[in-house]
């Protein structure tokens, strides 16, 4: 498996490219902004049960972490992916989040 980290890259090129694009400017645009929080927040959620995505969609907390906690790491993952995430978490605190991207559902988990 290749770290999730080694996939930043194409974030920041496809950064780079919305910058030709547009220039430096008093907005970015609505794609550098997804790309930008994407790069600094992301946490990638892979599943392979599609009522689990519906929990996350749902901001269905407890059903997702509590009473589906024997589904992590069998039925599904999150991995950090946004690089200012992971500094936070190095002394994480209450009010730290992170923003969920679904990243895909698969036939067979693992």
């Amino acid at each position: 498996m290749v770290p999730v980290s080694a996939h930043q890259g194409g974030a920041e090129r496809r950064q780079a490219a919305e910058i030709d694009v547009l220039d430096i400017g008093p907005t970015r645009g609505a794609a550098r902004d997804a790309l930008t929080l994407f790069d600094e927040n992301a946490i990638l959620f892979a599943c392979a049960d599609a009522s689990l995505a519906a929990t996350l969609r749902a901001f269905d907390w407890h059903t997702l972490l509590v009473e589906q906690r024997a589904a992590w790491g069998l039925r599904c993952e999150a991995r950090i992916f946004g690089h200012a995430l992971l500094e936070k978490l190095v002394a994480p605190y209450k009010a730290c989040t992170g923003h969920a991207w679904r990243a895909g559902l698969f036939l067979r988990y693992r």
